[in-house]
């Protein structure tokens, strides 16, 4: 099984849902900045929950992090994943600027 967490709860609750119902994947772990929306969602899809990108970050049984957060912090919360040894999955758009996107992709490359 490869497992996933997903970073950023408000558009990633559905992400999550998505990740549960696709074969070969286990939802390990969500993260959101609010705790009460990250208790509420881990309970949802029966997975834990933190506040803490380090932690997920810092778990080997998480192989895929999945990027939902607010546009202008997708590169830079990607750029930490990859640094850790993770897949990463990101919306649209990438991140709002030029430099940001090269400097994920940059990160990926280098992995």
């Amino acid at each position: 099984m490869t497992g996933f967490a997903v970073v950023g709860l408000g558009m990633g609750r559905n992400r999550a849902k998505q990740v549960l119902e696709t074969v070969g994947a286990e939802l390990r772990l969500v993260v959101d900045l609010n705790e009460d929306l990250a208790r509420e969602v881990g309970g949802e899809m029966g997975c834990d929950f933190c506040t803490d990108l380090g932690e997920a970050l810092g778990r080997a049984d998480v192989d895929v992090v999945v990027v939902m957060t607010p546009s202008g912090l997708h590169a830079k919360i990607g750029v930490e994943a990859i640094q850790a040894g993770k897949h990463v999955i990101t919306t649209k758009p990438m991140d709002v600027s030029t430099k940001a996107c090269d400097e994920l992709i940059n990160a990926a490359d280098a992995a």
